[in-house]
């Protein structure tokens, strides 16, 4: 089965910097780390979102910079500025980068490792009555 991925103009640099980003961290993180470290610690995975995002964030406000068209109406002589649009998924590449910002907080605020979840929960004790 095909994957469809809806972009507009340059949004799909939104995929493609957040992937290479994430592959080379995870790739730095195994050679140094170790082969487990990526997956039972939060902080390189929440990095390389962080970073991501601050990279989508700067290509983003480049590509506005650059890519703007200017129409002048031929009877007025009237300058009209069209801004290019950037989406991914429907949503604006400007909002790209700080999701990935805030998703990277996320992880490691809340210590989200992105390892497989194989700890049992812990037993409940009650407080003894006196």
């Amino acid at each position: 089965m095909l994957m469809h991925i809806a972009y507009q103009g340059k949004g799909y640099l939104v995929f493609v910097i957040g992937f290479f980003v994430c592959l080379a961290a995870n790739l730095i993180v195994y050679l140094v780390a170790g082969e487990s470290y990526w997956d039972s610690h939060a902080w390189p995975l929440g990095c390389a979102l962080i970073v991501s995002g601050i990279l989508i964030k700067v290509v983003q406000t480049q590509l506005v910079k650059e890519s703007r068209r200017v129409l002048i109406d031929e009877q007025t002589g009237e300058r009209v500025v069209l801004p290019s649009k950037h989406q991914f998924f429907f949503i604006p590449m400007k909002w790209w980068g700080i999701l990935l910002i805030a998703w990277g907080i996320i992880i490691l605020a809340g210590n989200l490792v992105p390892g497989p979840y194989d700890r049992k929960p812990q037993p409940v004790h009650s407080i003894p009555n006196n």
